[in-house]
């Protein structure tokens, strides 16, 4: 690192949310591919779960090799939503089986 790196504040050298993020981009071997994920993960403000999601899914490797590369972006942003609805939608039937008293929380 330089002095003018140095110098930067930290919120400007470190784009991500949390500490997390980076151990998870550390397990990436590939320079390039962890620099993607982390500019993704900072712009799209991915939670450490939606990061380890998209480096499953290989979403580096699939632009690569993609000529449709909006179609591979807009797959991974539906995915993301998604989950989203997915943990809406059962948190919202265990709330309404605790009010019913058939368990839940």
């Amino acid at each position: 690192m330089n002095l003018a790196d140095a110098a930067q504040p930290l919120s400007r050298r470190f784009a991500l949310g949390c500490w997390s993020q980076y151990v998870e981009l550390l397990t990436l071997d590939d320079p390039s591919e962890r620099r993607f994920y982390e500019i993704e993960a900072a712009v799209k403000q991915w939670s450490v779960r939606e990061l380890q999601r998209q480096i499953r899914a290989s979403l580096y490797q699939r632009l690569a090799l993609s000529r449709d590369k909006a179609e591979i972006r807009r797959l991974a942003t539906e995915g993301q939503r998604e989950e989203l609805k997915t943990r809406l939608e059962h948190i919202t039937n265990e709330l309404e089986q605790a009010s019913r008293g058939d368990g839940g929380i």
